[in-house]
Order: C-alpha cells, then sequence, then structure tokens
C-alpha cells in the first residue's frame, strides 16, 4: 500500500512539472500564438510574425508568406502575400512581389471574408483600400520626385509641387513640407493656409489635426533650438512651444516633457494648453481606459505604476515595464517575464512569457519579442 502510495505521488509530481513545462515552453519557444483573458492558450504559437486581432482576424507569417486567420486559428486567407497590414475599417492591403513597381510590390485590398475588394494593381503608395482614408490622398509624383494629391476617382486635384506631404486630409488640412524641412498646412485647394515655419514633435512630417489641434515644433527659432506646442487651424499658439517632446492626445490629454537637470520630466496638458499634471515623472503613457502609465525616475531599480487624471498614484511603482490598459488589463513586466493585471493592480495572468500585446478583441498575442510591423 505505501509503495502504491509512493508511486502514485511519483507520477503525479512527473505530470505536473511537465504540465508546467508544457506551459511555459509554450511561451518560451520563437514563435507566436494568442492567449484568451484567463492566460489559456487558445491558438497554438506556430506563426513566425503575427499581430493584433483587428475586425475578428490577425495577419500572420510562415517563413517569408503571410495571410490571415480568424480566432479559432483557421485560415481565412491563406499564406500567399508577401506583405500584409492589420485590417482597418473593415479592409487590409495585401501586396506580392513585382519588381514593375518602384517599391518592388503590386497591392491590393481584401475584406474580412477574404474577397478582393481592390485588385493587386497599383505599387504601395498608389493603394487606397475603401474605407481606410479619407480624400483627397497624398501622391509621390515619381518623375518630378514631389508629392501632390488626388481625389477618390484617381484625378490629379493639387499638383504635385511639394517636397514631403501628409498622406491624407485631416479636418479639412493636411501638413506639407519644402526642401528645408519646414512644413506647414494646406486646404483642399492647396492653398496654404498656415505657414511653413514647423517641424515634427512625434510624427512624419509633422502632426496632423485631430478636433482642431496639431502637435508641432516651432522651426522659425533663430538658434534652431525648436521647442513643442500645439496650434490651432489658424496657426495660433493653443499650448506656447516651450515642451521638449510633446505625444497627441489621448482621452482629452496630451503627454508634455521639459529637460531639467539634464533629465526629462513629463506631465500632461489639457486642450486648452493647461497643465493638469505637473511634469514630475521621467516618463508617462498616454491614458487609456483612465489610466496612465508612469516611472517616477531614470535609474534601473525604479519601477513603473500607474497616475489617473489627477495625477494620483493609483497602481504603485512595482514592475520592470508597464504597458497601457485595454479591455480591461494592462501588459506588465516583472523580472524577464510578462503578465496581466486588472485596474486594482492585481495580477490576474502569470508572469511567463517573454511578451505579450494588448488584448484586443478579447486575445492578446504572445511570443519572443515584440513582432515586426506590430502596432
Amino acid at each position: 500500500m505505501k509503495k502504491n502510495i509512493v508511486v502514485c505521488f511519483i507520477f503525479l509530481l512527473i505530470f505536473c512539472l511537465s504540465f508546467q513545462k508544457l506551459i511555459y515552453a509554450a511561451a518560451e519557444n520563437e514563435k507566436y500564438g494568442f492567449i484568451d483573458k484567463t492566460g489559456k492558450i487558445v491558438i497554438e504559437p506556430r506563426f513566425d510574425q503575427a499581430g493584433p486581432f483587428k475586425d475578428g482576424l490577425a495577419r500572420v507569417s510562415i517563413e517569408d508568406k503571410c495571410g490571415f486567420i480568424n480566432k479559432k486559428g483557421k485560415f481565412v486567407m491563406d499564406l500567399q502575400f508577401d506583405q500584409c497590414t492589420d485590417f482597418a475599417k473593415g479592409m487590409a492591403m495585401v501586396c506580392v512581389k513585382d519588381e514593375k513597381f518602384s517599391q518592388g510590390l503590386r497591392c491590393g485590398c481584401i475584406n474580412t471574408e477574404g474577397k478582393i475588394v481592390k485588385d493587386l494593381a497599383t505599387g504601395f503608395y498608389d493603394t487606397r483600400c475603401p474605407g481606410w482614408f479619407s480624400w483627397p490622398q497624398a501622391f509621390l509624383d515619381e518623375e518630378s520626385g514631389k508629392w501632390g494629391f488626388k481625389d477618390e476617382s484617381n484625378k490629379t486635384i493639387i499638383a504635385p509641387q511639394f517636397d514631403e506631404a501628409a498622406f491624407g486630409f485631416s479636418d479639412g488640412l493636411a501638413s506639407v513640407c519644402d526642401s528645408e524641412g519646414k512644413c506647414g498646412f494646406i486646404d483642399e485647394t492647396g492653398k496654404i493656409v498656415i505657414e511653413m515655419r514647423y517641424q515634427s514633435c512625434s510624427s512624419w512630417p509633422i502632426d496632423e489635426f485631430n478636433e482642431g489641434l496639431a502637435m508641432v515644433a516651432d522651426a522659425s527659432t533663430e538658434t534652431g533650438d525648436s521647442k513643442c506646442g500645439v496650434i490651432d487651424k489658424k496657426g495660433n499658439w493653443v499650448a506656447k512651444p516651450v515642451f521638449e517632446f510633446i505625444d497627441p492626445y489621448s482621452e482629452e490629454l496630451a503627454v508634455v516633457c521639459i529637460e531639467e537637470e539634464g533629465s526629462y520630466k513629463c506631465g500632461f496638458i489639457d486642450k486648452k494648453g493647461n497643465t493638469v499634471i505637473e511634469p514630475k515623472f521621467y516618463t508617462v503613457g498616454n491614458f487609456h481606459e483612465g489610466l496612465a502609465s508612469f516611472k517616477e525616475k531614470f535609474k534601473w531599480e525604479h519601477k513603473w505604476g500607474f497616475i489617473d487624471k489627477s495625477g494620483r498614484v493609483v497602481i504603485q511603482a512595482q514592475f520592470d515595464y508597464a504597458g497601457r490598459f485595454n479591455e480591461g488589463l494592462a501588459p506588465v513586466k516583472r523580472g524577464e517575464k510578462f503578465g496581466f493585471i486588472d485596474k486594482n493592480g492585481k495580477v490576474v495572468i502569470d508572469f511567463k512569457f517573454d511578451f505579450v500585446s494588448n488584448f484586443n478583441e478579447g486575445l492578446a498575442l504572445f511570443g519572443p519579442e515584440l513582432p515586426e510591423g506590430y502596432i
């Protein structure tokens, strides 16, 4: 009897260790898969690259080919393309290699049923998937090397004349730049309505307008020491250019950073340019679901936590890295592994993954590292 108990105990121990090994092996191999909000692996890690689920589908790659899977891990579009984008507004761009095009890619658009809704007949820069963008859209004239704009029927409405241009219009304006790298904004007739005196703070070529505001750096200073601020659609400063860095608004607040004593300190401003959280953190993330990650100081031993919109610490700094909240959970890192916490700071998925994405449509990507092209 005693012998049987020992044998059963050993068998149970081996089973538990084997089960644990399987879980960790799945988290640590060189492939990508997906977990649900309990941490259960629902799509086995078998892809070389992958993106988040959007519109019910995720792009995945094996070797040099990409396609799309559904939430059961089944292919909706087989591995037949050389490049794929994530879905947006029910459309994704797919491309195959074709040296006839300057980018070496011939591209088109598919819908969530896997049907081609725009034939693979144009280059990467010329492909516009239905519903992706507002029109007019920028295009590069390869003969002149200048940028202009076309309407939805592919008719040129603003002649190629700019050295750089944003992809399209937002809030009725588009950013364009001259040969010196100074940028301004045009209206849909091509008229310059905000003079070319700005540079980028956070995006190329300069940030687009969103809800009547744009983040720009003043490039007109004689010293060339341009600072970042926020302008309205008349080119007036809403937040004066006094910041080293400014990030686009999220949940009505924008990250701003100043330089002090050889280090950055970051806080938040509102859409009127008022400081609502004083710059006192070494780094902060954007607000998502009412919370933002922060790290107080530069040193390695200092940890990440979360603040609310009053600047109050609601989850104490205790993690080696913290991402943003999405669908009620945030990825955090402790030591060399990632897990997830809820808004109370409670660990709901243990630290056992080398990399995890945010949850999107109920699933999170996991794998060996940040995958290529992940947004």
